[in-house]
C-alpha cells in the first residue's frame, strides 16, 4: 500500500528517474537541439564521372584537335604554284568542294576530261595528291592533247617547282592560250557545280 502513497519500491524506477536519465536528456528544447547537433552529418562526396566516360571525352577532344590541325596544315601546305594566282585560288577551293562532294568532283573529272572514274577516285585518295592537283593534271592534259596519266607521272616524278615547273617541262615555252583554256575549264566546272567563282 505504501507504493500508492508515492514510496518507490525497490527495483522499480519512477517517471522522474526516467526523465533524469542522462542518456535521454531532460526533455527540454535545449537538450533536443544538443542531440541533433550530436548526430553525425553525412559527408557528401563530389560525384566523379566513371573513368570510361572521362577517357571517351578526352579521346573525342583529342580527335577533334587532330582533325583541326590536319585541316589547318592542308590549307597551309597546298600551294599548286601554277603561275596564275586566280587558278591557284580556285584549285585550293576545289579541295574544299571535293571534301564535301567527292562523287560530284569525280564525276566532273571523269565525264568532261575523259578519265576513268575509278582512276580519278584512286588518285584523289593518294596522300600526296589533292583534288586541286587532280583537276590540274587532267585539265592541263586535255589542253595539251595528252593523256592525263602523262601529267600524273610527270607531277609525281618532280613537282618541287609546282605546276608551273611541270607545265614548262611538258610544254616548253609558256603559252598564254593554255592559261586562258585552264581558266575557261574552271569556270565551266564551277558553273556545273553551281559554285560561285572567287574573282
Amino acid at each position: 500500500m505504501q507504493a500508492q502513497h508515492g514510496v518507490t519500491m525497490p527495483g522499480i524506477q519512477g517517471d522522474d528517474d526516467e526523465r533524469a536519465d542522462p542518456d535521454h536528456g531532460d526533455g527540454s528544447p535545449e537538450c533536443a537541439a544538443r542531440d541533433r547537433l550530436a548526430t553525425p552529418v553525412p559527408v557528401l562526396k563530389p560525384r566523379v564521372p566513371p573513368m570510361p566516360l572521362l577517357r571517351a571525352a578526352l579521346l573525342l577532344c583529342l580527335c577533334a584537335l587532330c582533325a583541326m590541325a590536319v585541316q589547318a596544315q592542308e590549307v597551309e601546305t597546298f600551294q599548286p604554284r601554277t603561275g596564275d594566282a586566280w587558278i591557284d585560288r580556285h584549285l585550293a577551293d576545289m579541295n574544299d568542294y571535293a571534301a564535301r562532294y567527292p562523287q560530284s568532283f569525280d564525276d566532273e573529272i571523269s565525264h568532261y576530261y575523259s578519265v576513268p572514274r575509278d582512276y580519278v577516285e584512286a588518285l584523289r585518295q593518294q596522300p600526296a595528291w589533292h583534288p586541286g592537283d587532280v583537276f590540274m593534271a587532267c585539265a592541263l592534259a586535255q589542253v595539251l592533247a595528252q593523256p592525263c596519266r602523262n601529267l600524273v607521272r610527270e607531277w609525281s616524278r618532280d613537282h618541287d617547282e609546282g605546276w608551273q615547273g611541270v607545265r614548262q617541262r611538258v610544254q616548253g615555252k609558256p603559252d598564254p592560250a593554255t592559261t586562258r583554256e585552264l581558266r575557261k575549264d574552271i569556270r565551266e566546272s564551277y558553273q556545273r557545280w553551281a559554285r560561285p567563282l572567287s574573282e
